[in-house]
């Protein structure tokens, strides 16, 4: 990016790391995030949501797990956002590592205390074994708890994989805004 004589910022860097994802490059949108470490600018939340897009999407997840674990602790960027677990547990749960991503989940919601949202929670519970209704009714607790609503794709996920019965409930997720408790 230096060769056109400009000085890259956060937005160039972010949607240079979007175009290589969309070409499936994972290693050199790894590879960007370090350069823009090297020039001094500051990776922010929607950075790391676009890398982590990346890996989820080329098969990365333990890349993923790594980096996420990096950017809450040895980057001390603080508590990871909604953004960056939705990414994260997308990206888990694409490849078919239900346990990973529920792990994620219960890390999101108990100790980080983010509230989790209507997509987060299709996620996790599409991608359990039918075995899993224990955590599919914890699951099912905290979107009433957190009145995030259940549509119909929900409903079904949970009538037909985990024999719960949810009626169909206003949508309280307006945003996809981050939202911590």
């Amino acid at each position: 990016m230096k060769d056109f004589n400009t000085s890259p910022d956060i937005i160039s860097y972010t949607h240079f790391i979007i175009g290589l994802g969309e070409a499936e490059k994972w290693q050199a949108a790894l590879d960007v995030l370090k350069t823009m470490e090297k020039e001094g600018v500051k990776p922010n939340k929607f950075t790391y949501k676009h890398v982590l897009t990346v890996l989820g999407n080329c098969g990365q997840w333990s890349r993923a797990l790594t980096l996420f674990e990096e950017m809450k602790f040895e980057k001390n960027l603080g508590e990871a956002c909604l953004t960056t677990y939705r990414s994260l547990i997308a990206g888990l749960a694409k490849n078919y590592r239900w346990q990973e991503s529920a792990d994620a989940y219960i890390t999101m919601t108990r100790e980080d205390k983010i509230r989790p949202d209507l997509a987060i929670c299709k996620l996790v519970l599409q991608s359990l074994p039918m075995s899993e209704y224990t955590l599919a009714a914890q699951i099912y607790q905290d979107i009433c708890k957190n009145k995030i609503g259940v549509d119909e794709e929900l409903a079904t996920t949970l009538k037909n994989a985990f024999g719960i019965d949810a009626p169909l409930t206003q949508n309280f997720d307006k945003s996809e805004s981050d939202t911590t408790k």
